[in-house]
Order: structure tokens, then sequence, then C-alpha cells
């Protein structure tokens, strides 16, 4: 009987290692440990549902793997997913007219790791148009609505590979991008959008890729890059010009199939071109003063957004 017992037992080890390595990866006996250690911390703490192994990985390494530190981000996450309904948005999200026609963004096969991939046209996006039709509550539900869908896919991509796939790609294509973009409530809104995501998607952008970048870019990006976290920040990518075309661009992470026309490629994406949004689609002043939310950190006061040598267009 023991010995039948020592069999059983193997065989369950060996189903938890097949099932870690194929959807989570690999595990030093450490992080399996720290894994062990928080789904039992926050179980203690949760009735009910329990978040999967690859969401408490992702809070694990968001955090070096200190538990404590992992457990505190996860819950505080987990609230803020219950007060905003963040569950119910795969079924619940509509998508308003304005951004079905004019939000230049949409996922675009994979990329050759196999992660989904999304691209965002964002130097063709009416960001005051987009903001001031559906506010920054608007914008914000639908980064939440791509944020869940990217969790999804990441998932389906495991299963149907047998593989760890917990990331995906981003391609931002910034051909465009001009002073229009560095709109304050634009900004306030990417800025707040950036919190919120590295707050409760850590760990699911695999690779970000970003494509003609043209001068103006530099002053975006130091507002942008306080707020990324410095492991995150490792994962973008930057290409001038047409250096995207070149060996190491866009070629070296996406299959050339899947590359879109207006980049040189032969696939038609089906991607909106974006463009400026018709003012019938605006909300009234009031609504949009009403939308207006306070913003992050880094619109306080001795901010570099305040800084006298930037000009924000009105």
């Amino acid at each position: 009987m023991r010995g039948d017992e020592g069999l059983e037992d193997a065989a369950v080890h060996k189903l938890e290692q097949d099932y870690i390595q194929m959807y989570l990866g690999e595990l030093t006996p450490m992080q399996e440990s720290k894994l062990v250690q928080l789904k039992s911390r926050v179980a203690e703490l949760l009735k009910g549902k329990v978040p999967s192994d690859p969401v408490f990985l992702r809070f694990l390494r968001a955090r070096d793997f200190n538990v404590e530190k992992a457990r505190e981000m996860l819950s505080q996450s987990m609230i803020w997913r219950k007060k905003h309904g963040v569950d119910k948005i795969q079924s619940d999200y509509r998508m308003p007219a304005v951004i079905k026609d004019y939000f230049p963004g949409a996922w675009h096969f994979h990329d050759k790791e196999d992660r989904p991939l999304f691209i965002l046209r964002l130097g063709q996006m009416d960001v005051k148009g987009i903001i001031k039709s559906v506010g920054e509550e608007g914008l914000t539900r639908l980064t939440l609505h791509i944020c869940e869908e990217g969790l999804r896919l990441t998932e389906e991509a495991a299963h149907r590979l047998n593989k760890p796939i917990s990331t995906w790609c981003l391609l931002l294509d910034l051909e465009g991008l001009n002073m229009r973009h560095l709109w304050r409530p634009g900004m306030k809104a990417l800025l707040h959008i950036i919190e919120i995501c590295e707050s409760n998607y850590p760990e699911t952008l695999g690779r970000v890729l970003i494509i003609r970048a043209p001068r103006v870019f530099p002053i975006m990006w130091t507002l942008v890059s306080p707020l990324i976290d410095e492991t995150s920040r490792e994962k973008f990518l930057f290409y001038g010009g047409n250096d995207y075309q070149e060996s190491g661009g866009l070629v070296d992470y996406i299959d050339t199939d899947h590359i879109p026309e207006w980049l040189g490629g032969p696939c038609k994406s089906g991607i909106p071109e974006g463009g400026l949004v018709p003012k019938s689609y605006y909300m009234s002043v009031e609504e949009f003063e009403k939308d207006q939310s306070p913003g992050p950190h880094l619109l306080d006061a001795e901010s570099c957004y305040h800084c006298e040598s930037f000009y924000y267009p009105t």
C-alpha cells in the first residue's frame, strides 16, 4: 500500500510540475514556494473566488517575489476591481460609436512568441475629439476592456498551444504625433490610465514596440516614463523614422505576413485610420467638466507637467 501511495504522490507531483511548466513557465523552488505562500495568505482573507495561478505569479513578479508586498498589491487591486465592476466589463461593455469609427487600435494576430498583439496608431488618434466625446471615464473604460481582453487572449493562447503565455505585445505607431497630443486633459487621462494599469495589470506587457517616434515624443516620454515600472521600461523598444523596417525592427518580432500594409507589409488590418472626430459626437460642456477627475500625482504643482518651458495647445 505504501508503495502505491508513493507512486500516487509522484504522479500528482509530476502533474503539478507539468502544469507549472505548461502554463506558468520555469520556476525555481523558491519561486514555487512563494507562489504557494501567497495563495495561502490570500485564501485566508477571501471568501469565494480566488485568483488563478498566473494572476498570483504576475503580482509576485511585480514585487520581486516579496510575498507580503505582492499580497498588499493584489489585495488593493481586488478591492479596486470589485468597486469598479471590472470583472463584468467583458460582458457589460458597449463600445460607443465614436470609438468604433475613430479609435485607431485593435487586436491583430500575434507576435513571433505567440503573444496576442495589439496595435495602436496613436499618432493618428484625435485625443481631444475622443475625450470630448466619451470623457476620461469613457477612455478609461475602453482601456480596461482592452486589458481584460488581453488577459483572456493570453489565457486562451496558453491553453491552445500548451505553453506559458501570460503577456501580450503592444505596437505603438507614432507617425502624426504632434503638440496637439499634449493637450492637458488628454495627458491627464493618459497618466491616470498608466497608473491604473501599473497597479492592476502588472507584468502583462511582454514587449512594447514604439515606431516612427517624432521629435515631440521625448516630451511625452518625460511625462509618462516616471509612472512606468523600471522592469516594464526595459521591455520598450524605440524606432525613429524608418528604422523599424531594417534588421532588428518589426520583422524580428512580428511575422512578415502580419505586418500591416501601412507599415510596408501585406496584411490588411481593418484597424480604423483615426482622424478628426466630428463635433457632433462631443458631449456638452457641462458633461465634459463633470467627467474631469483629479489627475495623478505628476499633475501636482511641482510636477514637470507645469514646467513653463512646455507649450500645451488649448
